[in-house]
Protein backbone atom coordinates (compact mmCIF):
# COMPACT_ATOMS: atom_id res chain seq x y z
CA UNK A 1 0.00 0.00 0.00
CA UNK A 2 2.05 2.89 1.23
CA UNK A 3 4.88 4.03 3.43
CA UNK A 4 3.96 5.80 6.62
CA UNK A 5 6.71 8.40 6.28
CA UNK A 6 5.32 9.84 3.09
CA UNK A 7 5.81 13.47 2.14
CA UNK A 8 2.44 14.89 1.22
CA UNK A 9 1.93 17.80 -1.12
CA UNK A 10 -1.19 18.78 0.80
CA UNK A 11 -1.70 22.00 2.69
CA UNK A 12 -4.69 21.66 4.89
CA UNK A 13 -7.21 22.83 7.55
CA UNK A 14 -10.84 22.16 9.44
CA UNK A 15 -14.24 23.20 11.10
CA UNK A 16 -15.90 25.81 13.36
CA UNK A 17 -16.88 26.14 17.01
CA UNK A 18 -15.01 26.43 20.27
CA UNK A 19 -11.85 24.44 20.90
CA UNK A 20 -12.92 22.80 24.14
CA UNK A 21 -16.07 21.26 25.49
CA UNK A 22 -19.02 20.10 23.41
CA UNK A 23 -20.10 22.80 21.01
CA UNK A 24 -22.52 22.80 18.09
CA UNK A 25 -23.00 24.87 14.97
CA UNK A 26 -25.88 24.45 12.54
CA UNK A 27 -25.02 24.69 8.84
CA UNK A 28 -27.34 25.79 6.10
CA UNK A 29 -27.18 23.69 2.92
CA UNK A 30 -26.21 25.22 -0.40
CA UNK A 31 -29.04 25.59 -2.92
CA UNK A 32 -30.14 22.18 -4.13
CA UNK A 33 -28.62 21.16 -7.44
CA UNK A 34 -29.82 18.55 -9.86
CA UNK A 35 -29.39 15.17 -8.22
CA UNK A 36 -28.42 12.03 -10.15
CA UNK A 37 -31.40 10.18 -11.56
CA UNK A 38 -32.43 6.97 -9.77
CA UNK A 39 -31.50 5.01 -12.89
CA UNK A 40 -27.91 6.17 -12.39
CA UNK A 41 -27.86 5.24 -8.71
CA UNK A 42 -29.90 2.02 -8.40
CA UNK A 43 -30.41 0.04 -5.20
CA UNK A 44 -27.86 -2.55 -4.17
CA UNK A 45 -30.15 -5.45 -5.10
CA UNK A 46 -32.07 -4.84 -8.35
CA UNK A 47 -34.12 -8.00 -7.76
CA UNK A 48 -35.53 -6.60 -4.50
CA UNK A 49 -37.63 -3.86 -6.13
CA UNK A 50 -41.34 -3.56 -5.45
CA UNK A 51 -44.17 -3.19 -7.93
CA UNK A 52 -43.35 -4.01 -11.51
CA UNK A 53 -39.61 -4.03 -10.86
CA UNK A 54 -38.94 -0.79 -12.71
CA UNK A 55 -36.10 1.47 -11.66
CA UNK A 56 -38.50 4.10 -10.31
CA UNK A 57 -39.71 1.73 -7.60
CA UNK A 58 -38.43 2.45 -4.11
CA UNK A 59 -35.95 0.09 -2.49
CA UNK A 60 -37.38 -0.61 0.96
CA UNK A 61 -35.24 -1.65 3.89
CA UNK A 62 -35.59 -1.25 7.65
CA UNK A 63 -34.34 2.09 8.91
CA UNK A 64 -31.14 1.76 10.92
CA UNK A 65 -31.03 4.20 13.82
CA UNK A 66 -27.86 2.86 15.46
CA UNK A 67 -25.01 5.38 15.63
CA UNK A 68 -22.62 2.91 17.24
CA UNK A 69 -19.59 3.87 19.27
CA UNK A 70 -16.37 5.76 18.48
CA UNK A 71 -12.76 4.86 19.15
CA UNK A 72 -10.62 7.99 19.55
CA UNK A 73 -6.85 8.50 19.46
CA UNK A 74 -5.66 11.57 21.35
CA UNK A 75 -2.52 13.71 20.98
CA UNK A 76 -0.76 11.69 23.74
CA UNK A 77 -1.13 8.42 21.75
CA UNK A 78 -3.82 7.08 24.09
CA UNK A 79 -7.09 5.45 22.99
CA UNK A 80 -10.60 5.64 24.39
CA UNK A 81 -14.10 4.80 23.25
CA UNK A 82 -17.24 6.88 23.64
CA UNK A 83 -20.73 7.40 22.35
CA UNK A 84 -21.06 9.79 19.39
CA UNK A 85 -22.21 12.62 21.67
CA UNK A 86 -18.97 12.39 23.68
CA UNK A 87 -20.51 10.68 26.72
CA UNK A 88 -19.71 7.31 28.34
CA UNK A 89 -15.97 7.73 27.78
CA UNK A 90 -14.08 4.46 28.40
CA UNK A 91 -10.24 4.60 28.39
CA UNK A 92 -8.73 1.73 26.42
CA UNK A 93 -4.97 2.19 26.96
CA UNK A 94 -2.54 3.40 29.64
CA UNK A 95 0.39 5.86 29.70
CA UNK A 96 3.78 4.31 28.98
CA UNK A 97 2.71 3.04 25.56
CA UNK A 98 2.20 4.70 22.20
CA UNK A 99 -1.06 3.47 20.66
CA UNK A 100 -2.31 4.11 17.14
CA UNK A 101 -4.13 2.65 14.12
CA UNK A 102 -7.18 1.63 16.15
CA UNK A 103 -9.57 -0.56 14.12
CA UNK A 104 -12.95 -2.00 15.13
CA UNK A 105 -13.67 -5.66 14.42
CA UNK A 106 -16.49 -6.02 11.87
CA UNK A 107 -18.92 -7.30 14.51
CA UNK A 108 -18.07 -4.45 16.89
CA UNK A 109 -16.90 -6.89 19.55
CA UNK A 110 -13.30 -5.69 19.84
CA UNK A 111 -10.85 -2.97 18.88
CA UNK A 112 -7.34 -3.80 17.63
CA UNK A 113 -4.47 -1.33 17.65
CA UNK A 114 -0.68 -1.08 17.46
CA UNK A 115 0.96 -0.69 20.90
CA UNK A 116 4.62 0.27 21.38
CA UNK A 117 6.14 0.13 24.86
CA UNK A 118 7.99 3.42 25.35
CA UNK A 119 10.59 1.83 27.65
CA UNK A 120 11.47 -1.41 25.84
CA UNK A 121 10.33 -0.65 22.29
CA UNK A 122 8.38 -3.93 22.25
CA UNK A 123 5.63 -3.79 19.66
CA UNK A 124 2.37 -5.74 19.72
CA UNK A 125 -0.94 -5.81 17.99
CA UNK A 126 -3.24 -5.46 20.98
CA UNK A 127 -6.98 -6.04 21.04
CA UNK A 128 -9.65 -5.73 23.68
CA UNK A 129 -13.33 -5.19 24.24
CA UNK A 130 -14.30 -1.57 24.76
CA UNK A 131 -14.78 -2.26 28.49
CA UNK A 132 -11.23 -3.76 28.73
CA UNK A 133 -12.57 -7.16 29.73
CA UNK A 134 -10.56 -9.37 27.35
CA UNK A 135 -7.11 -7.96 26.51
CA UNK A 136 -5.07 -10.03 24.06
CA UNK A 137 -1.88 -9.33 22.13
CA UNK A 138 0.19 -10.65 19.23
CA UNK A 139 3.92 -9.87 19.19
CA UNK A 140 5.32 -8.55 15.90
CA UNK A 141 8.88 -7.91 14.74
CA UNK A 142 8.16 -4.81 12.67
CA UNK A 143 5.84 -1.99 13.76
CA UNK A 144 2.65 -2.11 11.64
CA UNK A 145 1.30 1.10 10.18
CA UNK A 146 -2.08 -0.31 9.08
CA UNK A 147 -4.51 -2.91 10.48
CA UNK A 148 -7.44 -4.55 8.65
CA UNK A 149 -9.74 -7.16 10.30
CA UNK A 150 -11.12 -9.98 8.16
CA UNK A 151 -14.94 -10.27 7.87
CA UNK A 152 -15.11 -13.10 10.42
CA UNK A 153 -13.25 -11.05 13.07
CA UNK A 154 -10.72 -13.89 13.46
CA UNK A 155 -7.66 -12.50 11.63
CA UNK A 156 -5.96 -9.14 11.26
CA UNK A 157 -4.04 -8.30 8.10
CA UNK A 158 -1.35 -5.70 8.74
CA UNK A 159 1.29 -3.81 6.80
CA UNK A 160 4.76 -2.82 7.98
CA UNK A 161 7.91 -1.38 6.44
CA UNK A 162 10.84 -3.72 5.84
CA UNK A 163 14.23 -3.38 4.08
CA UNK A 164 12.73 -5.06 1.00
CA UNK A 165 9.52 -3.05 0.76
CA UNK A 166 6.17 -3.29 2.53
CA UNK A 167 5.32 -6.61 4.20
CA UNK A 168 1.81 -8.04 4.42
CA UNK A 169 1.36 -10.27 7.46
CA UNK A 170 -1.59 -12.04 9.06
CA UNK A 171 -2.07 -12.05 12.85
CA UNK A 172 -4.36 -14.69 14.34
CA UNK A 173 -4.96 -13.76 18.00
CA UNK A 174 -7.43 -16.60 18.61
CA UNK A 175 -5.46 -19.48 17.06
CA UNK A 176 -5.94 -22.82 18.81
CA UNK A 177 -2.29 -23.11 19.83
CA UNK A 178 -1.92 -19.48 20.82
CA UNK A 179 -1.54 -16.19 18.94
CA UNK A 180 0.36 -16.43 15.65
CA UNK A 181 1.74 -14.03 13.09
CA UNK A 182 3.10 -14.85 9.64
CA UNK A 183 4.28 -12.80 6.70
CA UNK A 184 2.68 -13.78 3.41
CA UNK A 185 3.61 -11.19 0.79
CA UNK A 186 5.74 -8.15 -0.01
CA UNK A 187 5.43 -5.26 -2.44
CA UNK A 188 5.44 -1.49 -2.65
CA UNK A 189 2.99 0.20 -2.74
CA UNK A 190 0.55 -2.28 -1.24
CA UNK A 191 -3.28 -2.35 -1.27
CA UNK A 192 -5.70 -5.16 -0.46
CA UNK A 193 -9.28 -6.30 0.14
CA UNK A 194 -10.52 -9.26 2.19
CA UNK A 195 -12.77 -11.79 0.50
CA UNK A 196 -16.29 -12.20 1.95
CA UNK A 197 -15.36 -15.41 3.81
CA UNK A 198 -12.18 -14.05 5.38
CA UNK A 199 -9.89 -16.78 4.01
CA UNK A 200 -8.69 -14.97 0.87
CA UNK A 201 -7.21 -11.59 0.04
CA UNK A 202 -7.29 -9.61 -3.20
CA UNK A 203 -3.88 -7.92 -3.33
CA UNK A 204 -2.80 -5.04 -5.55
CA UNK A 205 0.92 -4.71 -4.98
CA UNK A 206 3.94 -3.01 -6.53
CA UNK A 207 1.76 -0.92 -8.79
CA UNK A 208 0.98 -3.57 -11.38
CA UNK A 209 0.09 -7.00 -10.01
CA UNK A 210 -3.37 -8.07 -8.90
CA UNK A 211 -3.32 -11.40 -7.06
CA UNK A 212 -5.81 -13.50 -5.13
CA UNK A 213 -4.15 -15.01 -2.07
CA UNK A 214 -5.72 -18.11 -0.57
CA UNK A 215 -4.42 -18.22 3.00
CA UNK A 216 -4.53 -22.01 2.98
CA UNK A 217 -2.64 -22.73 -0.21
CA UNK A 218 -1.53 -20.54 -3.11
CA UNK A 219 -1.61 -17.25 -4.97
CA UNK A 220 -3.61 -16.94 -8.19
CA UNK A 221 -2.89 -14.09 -10.59
CA UNK A 222 -6.10 -12.20 -11.38
CA UNK A 223 -4.48 -9.66 -13.68
CA UNK A 224 -0.79 -9.43 -14.58
CA UNK A 225 -0.93 -5.78 -15.61
CA UNK A 226 -4.01 -3.91 -14.34
CA UNK A 227 -4.44 -0.17 -14.78
CA UNK A 228 -3.08 2.47 -12.39
CA UNK A 229 -5.22 2.48 -9.26
CA UNK A 230 -5.05 1.92 -5.50
CA UNK A 231 -7.21 -0.43 -3.44
CA UNK A 232 -9.47 -3.01 -5.14
CA UNK A 233 -12.86 -3.97 -3.75
CA UNK A 234 -14.26 -7.48 -3.19
CA UNK A 235 -18.02 -7.32 -2.75
CA UNK A 236 -20.18 -9.75 -0.71
CA UNK A 237 -21.52 -11.43 -3.88
CA UNK A 238 -17.90 -12.32 -4.83
CA UNK A 239 -17.77 -9.73 -7.61
CA UNK A 240 -14.66 -7.57 -7.86
CA UNK A 241 -14.13 -3.88 -8.56
CA UNK A 242 -10.76 -2.71 -9.84
CA UNK A 243 -9.13 -0.87 -12.74
CA UNK A 244 -8.00 -2.60 -15.92
CA UNK A 245 -6.67 -1.75 -19.38
CA UNK A 246 -8.37 -2.44 -22.71
CA UNK A 247 -7.18 -1.07 -26.08
CA UNK A 248 -4.72 1.23 -24.32
CA UNK A 249 -7.47 2.84 -22.23
CA UNK A 250 -7.83 2.60 -18.45
CA UNK A 251 -11.25 1.58 -17.09
CA UNK A 252 -12.85 1.10 -13.71
CA UNK A 253 -14.49 -2.29 -14.10
CA UNK A 254 -16.75 -4.66 -12.21
CA UNK A 255 -16.82 -8.41 -12.63
CA UNK A 256 -19.62 -10.91 -12.34
CA UNK A 257 -20.05 -13.06 -9.26
CA UNK A 258 -16.95 -15.18 -8.66
CA UNK A 259 -14.89 -12.70 -10.67
CA UNK A 260 -15.83 -13.57 -14.25
CA UNK A 261 -16.16 -11.00 -17.03
CA UNK A 262 -15.13 -7.36 -17.23
CA UNK A 263 -17.83 -4.66 -17.30
CA UNK A 264 -16.38 -1.17 -17.81
CA UNK A 265 -17.93 1.65 -15.77
CA UNK A 266 -15.75 4.68 -16.55
CA UNK A 267 -12.47 5.48 -18.25
CA UNK A 268 -9.93 7.72 -16.59
CA UNK A 269 -6.56 9.41 -17.02
CA UNK A 270 -3.68 9.12 -14.55
CA UNK A 271 -4.35 7.00 -11.47
CA UNK A 272 -7.76 6.14 -9.99
CA UNK A 273 -8.81 6.16 -6.33
CA UNK A 274 -12.29 4.83 -5.56
CA UNK A 275 -14.48 3.52 -2.74
CA UNK A 276 -17.65 1.44 -2.77
CA UNK A 277 -20.39 2.04 -0.19
CA UNK A 278 -21.09 -0.71 2.34
CA UNK A 279 -24.37 -1.47 0.59
CA UNK A 280 -22.40 -1.97 -2.63
CA UNK A 281 -24.70 0.28 -4.64
CA UNK A 282 -22.56 3.41 -5.05
CA UNK A 283 -18.96 4.04 -6.00
CA UNK A 284 -17.16 7.35 -5.49
CA UNK A 285 -14.00 8.03 -7.45
CA UNK A 286 -11.28 10.49 -8.34
CA UNK A 287 -8.55 10.41 -10.97
CA UNK A 288 -5.18 11.83 -9.90
CA UNK A 289 -1.82 12.32 -11.54
CA UNK A 290 -0.07 8.96 -11.86
CA UNK A 291 2.93 8.47 -9.54
CA UNK A 292 6.39 8.11 -11.03
CA UNK A 293 7.51 5.48 -8.50
CA UNK A 294 9.14 2.38 -9.95
CA UNK A 295 7.60 -0.91 -8.81
CA UNK A 296 9.56 -3.04 -6.38
CA UNK A 297 8.23 -6.56 -6.99
CA UNK A 298 7.15 -8.07 -10.31
CA UNK A 299 3.82 -9.72 -10.93
CA UNK A 300 5.14 -13.25 -10.69
CA UNK A 301 8.27 -12.76 -8.60
CA UNK A 302 10.29 -15.78 -7.59
CA UNK A 303 9.47 -16.82 -4.00
CA UNK A 304 13.07 -16.24 -3.00
CA UNK A 305 12.78 -12.60 -4.07
CA UNK A 306 9.64 -12.15 -1.97
CA UNK A 307 11.32 -13.40 1.21
CA UNK A 308 10.10 -16.10 3.58
CA UNK A 309 6.56 -16.39 2.22
CA UNK A 310 5.00 -19.39 3.93
CA UNK A 311 3.10 -20.98 1.07
CA UNK A 312 3.70 -21.87 -2.55
CA UNK A 313 2.82 -19.51 -5.39
CA UNK A 314 0.67 -20.40 -8.37
CA UNK A 315 1.82 -18.02 -11.06
CA UNK A 316 -0.19 -19.31 -14.04
CA UNK A 317 -2.99 -16.78 -14.55
CA UNK A 318 -6.41 -17.90 -15.63
CA UNK A 319 -7.45 -16.78 -19.15
CA UNK A 320 -8.21 -13.06 -19.19
CA UNK A 321 -12.01 -12.55 -19.16
CA UNK A 322 -13.53 -10.64 -22.05
CA UNK A 323 -14.54 -6.99 -21.79
CA UNK A 324 -18.20 -6.20 -22.30
CA UNK A 325 -18.05 -4.04 -25.43
CA UNK A 326 -21.82 -3.70 -25.84
CA UNK A 327 -21.96 -0.38 -23.95
CA UNK A 328 -21.76 3.08 -25.50
CA UNK A 329 -18.45 4.91 -25.51
CA UNK A 330 -17.57 6.38 -22.11
CA UNK A 331 -16.04 9.84 -21.76
CA UNK A 332 -13.09 10.01 -19.36
CA UNK A 333 -13.58 11.63 -15.97
CA UNK A 334 -11.58 14.79 -15.19
CA UNK A 335 -8.47 14.82 -13.01
CA UNK A 336 -9.06 15.72 -9.36
CA UNK A 337 -12.84 16.07 -9.56
CA UNK A 338 -14.90 13.83 -7.20
CA UNK A 339 -17.56 11.68 -8.89
CA UNK A 340 -20.31 9.30 -7.79
CA UNK A 341 -22.10 6.64 -9.83
CA UNK A 342 -23.97 3.37 -9.41
CA UNK A 343 -22.05 0.12 -9.47
CA UNK A 344 -24.62 -1.12 -12.03
CA UNK A 345 -23.63 1.58 -14.51
CA UNK A 346 -24.85 4.97 -15.71
CA UNK A 347 -23.02 8.24 -16.16
CA UNK A 348 -20.57 9.36 -13.48
CA UNK A 349 -21.93 12.42 -11.67
CA UNK A 350 -19.51 15.21 -10.59
CA UNK A 351 -19.99 16.22 -6.98
CA UNK A 352 -17.95 19.40 -7.31
CA UNK A 353 -15.93 21.35 -9.83
CA UNK A 354 -12.99 21.50 -7.42
CA UNK A 355 -10.45 18.79 -6.56
CA UNK A 356 -11.08 16.59 -3.51
CA UNK A 357 -8.49 15.36 -1.00
CA UNK A 358 -10.40 12.29 0.25
CA UNK A 359 -13.82 10.75 -0.47
CA UNK A 360 -16.05 8.81 1.94
CA UNK A 361 -19.41 7.30 0.84
CA UNK A 362 -21.94 6.64 3.60
CA UNK A 363 -22.75 2.98 4.36
CA UNK A 364 -26.21 3.31 2.79
CA UNK A 365 -24.76 4.90 -0.35
CA UNK A 366 -27.02 7.95 -0.12
CA UNK A 367 -24.38 10.50 0.95
CA UNK A 368 -20.77 11.35 0.15
CA UNK A 369 -18.39 13.33 2.37
CA UNK A 370 -15.21 14.83 0.97
CA UNK A 371 -12.59 17.45 1.78
CA UNK A 372 -11.62 20.44 -0.36
CA UNK A 373 -9.11 23.26 -0.04
CA UNK A 374 -10.93 26.22 1.49
CA UNK A 375 -11.40 29.42 -0.53
CA UNK A 376 -8.40 31.65 0.01
CA UNK A 377 -6.09 28.71 0.68
CA UNK A 378 -3.57 29.39 3.49
CA UNK A 379 -3.68 25.77 4.54
CA UNK A 380 -7.40 25.63 5.28
CA UNK A 381 -9.87 22.90 4.33
CA UNK A 382 -13.63 22.49 4.31
CA UNK A 383 -15.71 19.35 4.70
CA UNK A 384 -18.49 18.99 2.13
CA UNK A 385 -21.33 16.48 2.41
CA UNK A 386 -23.76 15.74 -0.42
CA UNK A 387 -27.07 13.93 0.08
CA UNK A 388 -29.30 13.64 -2.97
CA UNK A 389 -28.08 16.91 -4.46
CA UNK A 390 -28.21 18.93 -1.24
CA UNK A 391 -24.70 19.92 -0.15
CA UNK A 392 -23.46 21.19 3.21
CA UNK A 393 -20.11 22.96 3.51
CA UNK A 394 -18.42 23.50 6.88
CA UNK A 395 -16.44 26.60 7.81
CA UNK A 396 -12.69 26.33 7.18
CA UNK A 397 -10.62 24.25 9.58
CA UNK A 398 -7.14 22.73 9.99
CA UNK A 399 -7.25 18.90 9.88
CA UNK A 400 -5.16 16.88 12.31
CA UNK A 401 -1.76 15.75 11.06
CA UNK A 402 -2.79 12.13 11.71
CA UNK A 403 -5.70 12.52 9.30
CA UNK A 404 -3.61 14.21 6.64
CA UNK A 405 -0.51 12.02 6.83
CA UNK A 406 -1.87 8.55 7.59
CA UNK A 407 -5.49 8.38 6.46
CA UNK A 408 -6.52 10.79 3.71
CA UNK A 409 -3.87 9.88 1.12
CA UNK A 410 -5.09 6.27 1.27
CA UNK A 411 -8.81 6.79 1.79
CA UNK A 412 -9.60 4.03 -0.71
CA UNK A 413 -7.83 1.52 1.55
CA UNK A 414 -9.13 2.89 4.86
CA UNK A 415 -12.70 2.82 3.55
CA UNK A 416 -12.37 -0.99 3.59
CA UNK A 417 -11.21 -1.23 7.21
CA UNK A 418 -12.58 1.82 9.03
CA UNK A 419 -15.95 3.57 9.15
CA UNK A 420 -15.96 7.35 9.43
CA UNK A 421 -19.74 7.34 8.94
CA UNK A 422 -21.90 5.99 11.75
CA UNK A 423 -23.78 2.68 11.27
CA UNK A 424 -27.00 4.61 10.57
CA UNK A 425 -25.27 6.79 7.94
CA UNK A 426 -26.43 9.83 9.93
CA UNK A 427 -23.14 11.05 11.42
CA UNK A 428 -19.72 11.65 9.86
CA UNK A 429 -16.67 12.00 12.13
CA UNK A 430 -13.49 13.95 11.45
CA UNK A 431 -10.61 15.53 13.39
CA UNK A 432 -9.05 18.99 13.39
CA UNK A 433 -9.12 22.43 14.89
CA UNK A 434 -10.58 25.87 14.34
CA UNK A 435 -8.38 28.34 12.50
CA UNK A 436 -6.12 30.08 14.98
CA UNK A 437 -6.47 27.36 17.63
CA UNK A 438 -3.83 24.79 18.60
CA UNK A 439 -5.78 21.80 20.01
CA UNK A 440 -7.21 19.17 17.66
CA UNK A 441 -10.69 17.90 18.40
CA UNK A 442 -13.11 15.22 17.25
CA UNK A 443 -16.14 16.59 15.39
CA UNK A 444 -19.32 15.05 14.04
CA UNK A 445 -21.51 16.26 11.20
CA UNK A 446 -25.21 15.30 11.36
CA UNK A 447 -26.66 15.00 7.86
CA UNK A 448 -30.24 15.10 9.19
CA UNK A 449 -29.89 18.44 10.99
CA UNK A 450 -26.79 20.08 9.53
CA UNK A 451 -25.22 20.26 13.02
CA UNK A 452 -21.45 20.11 13.47
CA UNK A 453 -20.43 19.29 17.04
CA UNK A 454 -17.08 19.10 18.82
CA UNK A 455 -17.34 16.09 21.14
CA UNK A 456 -13.80 15.47 22.46
CA UNK A 457 -10.08 16.17 22.14
CA UNK A 458 -8.37 13.88 19.66
CA UNK A 459 -6.48 13.48 16.38
CA UNK A 460 -8.47 10.71 14.67
CA UNK A 461 -11.64 8.69 15.33
CA UNK A 462 -13.77 6.03 13.66
CA UNK A 463 -17.13 4.39 14.23
CA UNK A 464 -17.97 0.80 14.98
CA UNK A 465 -17.48 -1.19 11.79
CA UNK A 466 -20.64 -2.21 9.95
CA UNK A 467 -19.99 -4.00 6.65
CA UNK A 468 -23.69 -4.18 5.75
CA UNK A 469 -24.75 -0.94 7.46
CA UNK A 470 -26.07 -3.08 10.31
CA UNK A 471 -26.36 -2.26 14.00
CA UNK A 472 -23.51 -1.89 16.43
CA UNK A 473 -25.25 -3.00 19.60
CA UNK A 474 -22.57 -5.58 20.35
CA UNK A 475 -20.10 -2.79 21.02
CA UNK A 476 -22.24 -0.90 23.51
Amino acid sequence: MFRRLLTLLLIVGLVASACSGSTTEILEPTPERDAPDISILPPADPDALDGDGGQDDAFEQPENTDDGRLVVQDAAWQLSTMLPDGTEVAPLTDPGTRNFQAAWAPDGSRIAWVAVDETTGRTTISLDRFDRSDLRSVEVDQTPFYLYWDPSAARIAHLSNSPGGIDLSIAEPFAEDGPTNRRIDRGEPFFMAWGPDGDELLVHASGFRLDQIDLGSATIIIDEFPAAFGAPAWLPDDSLVFADIEDDEQFLITTGSSGEGRRPLVTFPGRLRFSVSNEGNRVVMQATLAPDDDPVVTASADPAERGDVEFALQVDPTPTPEFDDSLDAIDPIQLGIPYVMGTFGGEPFPLSNLPAHALFPSPDGQSVAWFETAPGGRGAMVLRVDTGGQTYTTPAFVPSEESVNAYWPFFDQYEQSHDFWSPSSRLFVFAGRQLGESADGIWTFDRDTGNITRIADGVVASFTRTPQAGGAASAL
